[in-house]
């Protein structure tokens, strides 16, 4: 550092911990993705074992290209709440 450099030290620290503070806000949003992430393939997985199970290939068909109408069968085989 140049001798004529004035640095405003409780600027600096100020700075570092709000750097910090956003790493781990980046972190636990995508830890939060990824749990996400998993529910979500448990739950089709569910649905389509339970599909496949009651012999419903024309539900499994339509619901896994209308989201709607997967929504409806995750709260009638009670996967998913409302």
């Amino acid at each position: 550092m140049r001798a004529d450099t004035k640095v405003n030290m409780c600027q600096a620290i100020r700075e570092m911990r709000e750097e910090e503070r956003m790493k781990g806000e980046e972190y636990g949003r995508k830890i939060g993705e990824e749990r996400g992430r998993k529910v979500g393939e448990e739950q089709q997985n569910e649905l389509m074992r339970r599909l496949l199970q009651d012999d419903r290939l024309e539900d499994l068909r339509r619901a896994v290209n209308d989201r709607d109408y997967r929504e409806q069968l995750f709260i009638e085989y009670k996967i998913k709440d409302r």
